[in-house]
Formats: structure tokens, sequence, C-alpha cells
């Protein structure tokens, strides 16, 4: 019984690190700090055009106008949900 168990909790802790992030490229067009919001321009991928997104650390308001490299929180991008970004990367 207990062989089944760990099994069975093995295969549920697979399924949940299984979980796939978004990579997405674009053009920080706004940052909003006492909301933790980044506005980008999203450039690549299925999630296109203007998006919101919320982001952990605080950052300074130079980062408007620069490319940024970042993961979300999905797999997929829906239009009206504001996604957490996971990593990120800042270009000129």
């Amino acid at each position: 019984m207990k062989k089944y168990f760990l099994i069975l909790v093995l295969l549920m802790s697979y399924k949940i690190l299984a979980i796939d992030n978004l990579f997405l490229v674009g053009k920080v067009e706004d940052y909003f700090p006492l909301t933790n919001e980044l506005k980008i321009n999203v450039k690549s991928g299925s999630c296109k055009g203007i998006r919101y997104f919320i982001i952990d650390k605080k950052l300074n308001r130079n980062i408007i106008g620069k490319k940024i490299y970042f993961s979300i929180d999905s797999s997929s991008c829906e239009k009206n949900t504001k996604h957490k970004i996971v990593e990120f990367s800042i270009g000129e």
C-alpha cells in the first residue's frame, strides 16, 4: 500500500512541476511602481500587442522604453489576464 501511495505522490508532483512558461519579447511602455505592473508592447508569440504584467521586483522608471525578454507563469497568454513575470532580462 505504501508503494502505491509513493508512486501516486511522485506522479502528482511531476504533473505540478511540468507547467511550462511562455517566453516573450517586447518593449516596456510604462511602469506602475505602486501596483508593480509593467505595460509592455509584446512583439513575439501569441501575445502580441499592449499587455499588462505583474512583477515581484521593484524597478527603476528608467526601464521605460527598453527591450525586455521575459517569461510568464503560463503557457498561453489570455487577453484580459495579468500574468506574473517569472524571469526577465533587459536589453537596449
